[in-house]
């Protein structure tokens, strides 16, 4: 499982190429018929990649690209010299907030991150489990 007790089991390099995969499958495969389980899995995975969880922070405050975790940090900026990708875009959005907010001294909080970079539940009423199985299962 890629969460176990609120704990990520998953390093930030498997994380992104996990997000990666579901970013190009959404684009190779638009009209799928597992679409909302793609874009859900999208969701989760860069959730993980840029703010982590609760037992398994990214930062703790986003004060400047050192309050990131050291392997968080390095696979962002690797993402972020991507080309076509909106987690790449992402990436890019997110270092620039760590700079800015390094040069006014402020911090950012994990929902004022997910919203700065554009990260959204796309589907806040998905009732499935991605992650106990290989499939998306109803709970």
């Amino acid at each position: 499982p890629a969460v176990l007790q609120n704990t990520l089991t998953l390093d930030p390099q498997n994380i992104a190429t996990r997000a990666l995969f579901w970013e190009d499958y959404l684009k190779q495969y638009p009209e799928s018929l597992y679409k909302q389980d793609a874009q859900q899995l999208l969701y989760q995975y860069s959730r993980f990649l840029f703010v982590g969880t609760a037992e398994s922070p990214v930062s703790g405050d986003y004060s400047d690209r050192l309050s990131l975790q050291a392997s968080s940090l390095e696979e962002i900026e690797k993402l972020a010299k991507l080309n076509k990708s909106q987690l790449a875009n992402q990436a890019r959005l997110l270092l620039n907030l760590l700079n800015q907010n390094s040069a006014t001294g402020n911090r950012s909080t994990e929902q004022q991150v997910l919203s700065a970079i554009g990260i959204h539940n796309p589907s806040p009423s998905y009732k499935k489990d991605c992650f106990s199985d290989a499939v998306c299962l109803a709970t």
